[in-house]
């Protein structure tokens, strides 16, 4: 009976305390609210008498006014001046200048901005970059962008190459905005990577310049950072800059895709004549999408002179698509020219594969499945070695095309790899083609070629599995 006792007073000792921490809670909670009610207040009426400040002196005609008005300008001028020494009053004034600033323009604008210098806010912002922390440095950037203080254009030129993205960023919209010269020295000292989006921020806010004397692009075009390359090729696409052709030749053999892309965009744009040689040059070493780029670019600024170069595609490319624009070409360029088709590609998809079942024909796939590099290299005296690489990496329709295309040009080069075909080859239809078309060279290695794989015996077992 006494431990029950003593259990109990222990309860109720513990309710007592759970009782005065849950009402000091509770008190300290309503304190807490009804002071942040009372910020909440006191800040409204501060930015309602800010504004009527701001409207009074922004909007004040020192011309019509009486001396009396005027000493009642310089007294709440001076009187704002020690109001805003307080850190809390000074960032309620500039939030609400930032936020009239995208009410007014015009005079008004110019009023605002200058009443925000003559308070010495700028300088206080300028003090705010030499922070750790990143929010308010990129605030302080923001702040003196949006209130046009040039003075502030060295400062914020340290960012540039800053390790904190926002920071880097705002820097770079800062500079530019600040100073006309400021696109130079960013194109010059940027080091880091330019998002798309941030290059199209940077070529509005120089399209919004009323004067803006440009400087010549192109003198980026060999810069080492590839951002740099791609904002100097869109610049120079936005602004005209048709002095740049003769830059181009270097940036569409750039090892960078996207800027080879741009490259071939402006080629376009400003027919860029000075690059056909280099496009001739590179147009067989390129993947299928940029020789469509070429082919394209040829279609919109091509002549005569041209006509030999398409008619060599014309007879070598492969793929469908660029067959067709090829022809598009020439009917252009040469639109009297005699047509006649020699790719020997086209002619061996057309002709239908003797010694093929109709399970190893399938579907006929589309001509651009045969590598253009392999046929592409047929006219340059390495036939054997070009096709020898990529011959067994070929479907059976393909190996059969490739065969074909062999038979055409009848070239002898080609008797290394048609042994090859006939040692290694598992189809039968293909290992008699092979054998074929080694016939018809008329040469007498064919019976050394035969003793290993006879022809006769090939014939009989194709038959048998039929």
């Amino acid at each position: 009976m006494e431990q029950f006792t003593m259990g109990t007073e222990v309860l109720y000792g513990f309710a007592k305390v759970f009782g005065a921490t849950t009402l000091c809670y509770l008190v300290f909670v309503f304190l807490y609210r009804t002071r942040i009610v009372r910020r909440k207040k006191q800040s409204a009426a501060k930015k309602e008498e800010i504004s009527q400040w701001i409207g009074e002196l922004l909007f004040f005609d020192f011309g019509e006014a009486s001396n009396r008005e005027k000493e009642a300008y310089l007294l709440k001028k001076t009187q704002l001046r020690e109001w805003i020494a307080v850190k809390e009053n000074r960032e309620l004034l500039v939030a609400q200048m930032l936020r009239l600033r995208l009410d007014v323009a015009g005079e008004a604008k110019n009023t605002l901005i200058t009443l925000y210098k003559d308070l010495n806010l700028h300088l206080y912002a300028v003090q705010n970059l030499k922070s750790w922390r990143w929010e308010i440095v990129s605030a302080a950037i923001l702040e003196l962008t949006q209130m046009h203080m040039a003075e502030a254009y060295i400062p914020i030129r340290g960012f540039l190459n800053d390790k904190r993205k926002v920071v880097r960023e705002q820097a770079e919209i800062a500079i530019i905005s600040l100073k006309e010269e400021g696109i130079a020295h960013y194109l010059d000292t940027v080091k880091t990577e330019i998002s798309e989006w941030q290059q199209l921020k940077i070529i509005e806010i120089l399209k919004s310049r009323n004067q803006f004397n440009m400087p010549n692009f192109e003198k980026w075009f060999s810069a080492h950072n590839s951002g740099t390359i791609m904002l100097a090729l869109r610049l120079a696409e936005a602004f005209g800059q048709s002095g740049v052709s003769s830059h181009l030749s270097d940036v569409i053999v750039h090892k960078q895709k996207e800027i080879r892309e741009l490259g071939y965009s402006l080629v376009q744009k400003f027919g860029a004549e000075e690059v056909k040689p280099t496009m001739k040059l590179y147009y067989w070493k390129c993947s299928g999408d940029e020789r469509l780029n070429i082919l394209q670019a040829f279609y919109s600024m091509g002549n005569h002179e041209d006509v030999g170069f398409m008619e060599e595609v014309y007879h070598r490319e492969t793929s469908e698509t660029h067959l067709d624009l090829a022809n598009k070409i020439l009917d252009k360029l040469a639109p009297n020219r005699a047509k006649k088709d020699t790719n020997p590609i086209r002619e061996a998809h057309d002709r239908p594969f003797e010694g093929m079942s109709t399970e190893e024909k399938g579907d006929r796939p589309p001509i651009k499945l045969v590598q253009g590099d392999t046929m592409s290299k047929m006219g340059e005296g390495t036939h054997g070695l070009s096709i020898l690489n990529t011959y067994f990496d070929q479907d059976n329709f393909n190996r059969m095309l490739l065969l074909d295309a062999v038979s055409k040009t009848k070239d002898k080069e080609d008797i290394s790899l048609l042994r090859l075909v006939v040692a290694k080859e598992t189809n039968l239809a293909i290992k008699i083609k092979a054998l074929e078309i080694l016939r018809s060279f008329g040469i007498n290695e064919l019976e050394d070629v035969s003793k290993t794989v006879p022809l006769h015996d090939l014939i009989k077992e194709s038959r048998a599995t039929r």
